[in-house]
């Protein structure tokens, strides 16, 4: 039986052959549904028709999580979504001499 190393150290994220934190589980579910598709097409296809677009999906479902791991790493997913919530500018819509001067604040 073979062994792979998985990353198991206090504090370190799971690192399973290069592959890091939530793209684990990205890739096991992306295999568990390409199985799942190969029964479905082995139903309705010829079982090489099956065989084939369930490792087409297999392939496309390993390239894409090692494409989104090369590219945004660990956290770097969760960090490029925050980014785009955030707004573009901040509008203000006082007058400028209402910025600057204090007659607006009363001091208690």
């Amino acid at each position: 039986m073979l062994r792979y190393p998985v990353n198991k150290g206090v504090g370190k994220s799971v690192e399973f052959k290069g592959i890091r934190a939530q793209y684990v589980l990205y890739l096991a579910i992306g295999v568990l549904l390409s199985f799942l598709l190969f029964f479905v097409c082995s139903f309705i296809f010829v079982q090489w028709l099956a065989v084939l677009v369930c490792m087409v999906a297999i392939l496309l479902t390993v390239g894409g999580v090692v494409f989104l791991n090369a590219r945004f790493g660990e956290h770097g997913m969760t960090q490029f979504h925050a980014q785009r919530v955030l707004p573009g500018r901040i509008a203000n819509n006082r007058r400028i001499h209402r910025l600057i001067s204090d007659k607006g604040h009363e001091e208690p």
